[in-house]
């Protein structure tokens, strides 16, 4: 199994607070993980720091050998072109989205056929056990509150 990504003792100071402190996990390939906690418990600061928006205060995280806290800008902005992708919580912007181009939109993005985007996008929809039935039909993803337990 290929190792995608490790992330040891990761830790954002922002000025007095501490947004996340001493996340650590290994992702390899196939393995699908979550990040679970109250509102404000740095779930968001974690992804950021790993999409590189964020600089790391401590740990190291690195993604198929790049150690993203210590790359050039040019170096994380390939990784995000070719291999990595981020969808935010806050998606107010957009009403309606067929839930086939969230899932799909990364493959697309690396120009993947449309035909076989699908095929993956379905696959993995059966694998996290969410009915392919659901791939065509909008959502309103305004309705959606990520970051918090309700």
């Amino acid at each position: 199994m290929t190792h995608l990504l490790s992330a040891h003792v990761i830790t954002k100071h922002q000025g007095h607070r501490i947004g996340c402190s001493g996340a650590s996990f290994d992702l390899y390939q196939g393995e699908v993980i979550g990040s679970v906690g109250e509102s404000g418990s740095g779930k968001s600061i974690l992804m950021r720091m790993i999409y590189g928006n964020y600089l790391s205060s401590f740990g190291r995280i690195v993604i198929l050998g790049l150690d993203v806290v210590g790359a050039e800008p040019k170096d994380v902005l390939a990784l995000r072109l070719n291999t990595l992708g981020c969808v935010g919580q806050f998606l107010e912007f957009v009403s309606f989205v067929p839930t086939f181009e969230v899932v799909a939109e990364l493959l697309l993005a690396i120009r993947e056929e449309p035909q076989v985007a699908r095929k993956n996008t379905e696959s993995l929809l059966e694998r996290l056990r969410i009915p392919c039935a659901l791939c065509d039909r909008e959502i309103d993803i305004s309705k959606f509150k990520a970051g918090s337990i309700e």
